[in-house]
């Protein structure tokens, strides 16, 4: 059972008298509720819809992408010079393959020892991808030091995310239950919601007012991951 699942276990178990986890196996629903509701679960969260028509979490890119970034600036070695630099990336999607990407950004880590530039510098690595070098006023056991990064792809305003991010996601768990529907009568779709956290009354009004979200389920509940009493119905 992954976070998600347990924080809407938690919300389920607070109104209802049987909650079972994966009634069927590693198949749709993921909870069964009093022998008759079937609720499938999903983080809603920031995604980027590639080319070929898939969605991806910002989050599964960003992480391993800047665990690889800090560890080949760490890798690289001991300050020649003793100097230092923090370097910060910044990307948007789509972006290169790591096997590619990572000798450009050695050629650049070597330019900036050679350059020992002594204020902020930007450089660019591809397209879509910049670092930025900026001195240190502390001399490292390494020359380079991971420094404040950003995903490109990611902000914009939370009622415009929540749509867009919502009806991606709703689309593709409405075609994830297809061939289990017939056996529930009543499917509800429940989201822990990353990106409004339950919003407050006034951005609820506003949601309700401006925000279509066509669906097939009986219901789609968006719960505030850290309030599990903060939610409310599309």
């Amino acid at each position: 059972m992954n976070i998600d699942e347990e924080i809407v276990k938690r919300f389920l178990e607070n109104k209802f008298q049987k909650v079972v986890y994966e009634p069927d196996g590693n198949f749709p629903p993921d909870f069964l509720v009093d022998d008759l509701i079937a609720v499938e679960v999903r983080r809603l969260n920031q995604n980027y819809e590639y080319e070929n028509g898939k969605a991806k979490g910002l989050e599964e890119e960003w992480i391993p992408l800047w665990q690889k970034f800090e560890k080949l600036l760490l890798n690289h070695g001991k300050p020649i010079t003793g100097k230092s630099w923090y370097i910060g990336m910044d990307f948007t999607r789509p972006v290169e393959k790591w096997e590619k990407l990572a000798p450009k950004i050695k050629s650049i880590l070597k330019t900036i020892e050679i350059d020992q530039p002594r204020e902020v510098r930007l450089y660019c690595v591809t397209e879509n991808f910049t670092i930025d070098a900026i001195p240190s006023s502390k001399i490292y056991d390494t020359t380079f030091r991971m420094g404040a990064s950003s995903d490109g792809d990611s902000g914009g305003f939370v009622l415009h995310e929540l749509e867009k991010n919502l009806l991606l996601i709703i689309a593709e768990k409405t075609e994830k239950i297809k061939k289990y529907k017939s056996k529930y009568k009543e499917w509800w779709l429940i989201l822990t919601d990353h990106i409004g956290y339950g919003l407050d009354e006034e951005d609820r009004v506003q949601f309700k007012q401006y925000i279509i979200a066509n669906h097939e389920w009986d219901k789609v509940i968006l719960i505030n991951p850290l309030n599990i009493e903060s939610y409310f119905e599309v």
